[in-house]
């Protein structure tokens, strides 16, 4: 989700590549967010496969070097 007014963009990469761009507005996070947590709740949705790393509190910085570098999905970091 995306909320600032300001995209930084580089458009001739965007023109070079033939990217389509689309913007179909703002999710309404707090109109679903609800929903959402019963899902995960009741096991309708498990958000476990997007947790690609589990890492102790003291390795938070490699945990995001593994993000930033796109090497990470999400990484859960345990006291």
């Amino acid at each position: 989700m995306y909320t600032s007014e300001v995209v930084p963009a580089q458009i001739g990469v965007w023109w070079t590549r033939a990217i389509t761009l689309r913007f179909a507005g703002i999710c309404p996070v707090h109109a679903w967010w609800e929903r959402a947590m019963d899902a995960v709740r009741t096991g309708e949705i498990d958000p476990a496969p997007l947790v690609s790393h589990r890492l102790p509190l003291e390795d938070a910085a490699l945990g995001y070097e593994l993000f930033d570098t796109h090497r990470a999905t999400k990484v859960l970091l345990r006291p």
